[in-house]
């Protein structure tokens, strides 16, 4: 019969049971660890690699005389240009219809 090799280092029986189970504890959340690793790695890949969505462009936009683009941005459905007066320009898809226009001053408060 083999030689119980907990004997050897004066652990009683019981102590030795508790061993033997926080041994296997260990090992099965080892495993669920590497488990959960593994499968956030793969939900990334899955995720990441569709790559990019892509929205169609236009190529130019049609400001108003003396308007100054400083940001622009684009929705589904519209193009919203920011202007260095403090105005947003909201355009139809193409960028060559304008739907409306929209003061930001009145929204932005300064603190001076």
């Amino acid at each position: 019969m083999a030689e119980d090799p907990y004997k050897a280092d004066g652990v009683s029986a019981e102590e030795a049971r508790g061993l033997v189970f926080l041994r296997r504890l260990v090992t099965v959340l080892t495993v669920v660890m590497i488990a959960g690793v593994l499968a956030i790695v793969a939900l990334l890949v899955i995720r990441l690699g569709d790559g990019p969505t892509t929205i169609a462009v236009p190529a130019q936009i049609a400001l108003p005389e003396g308007t100054r683009a400083i940001a622009v941005t684009q929705t589904a459905t519209n193009i919203l240009v920011v202007t260095e007066t403090e105005n947003l320009l909201i355009f139809d898809a193409s960028g060559t219809e304008l739907l409306g226009a929209v003061q930001l001053g009145d929204f932005i408060e300064t603190t001076d």
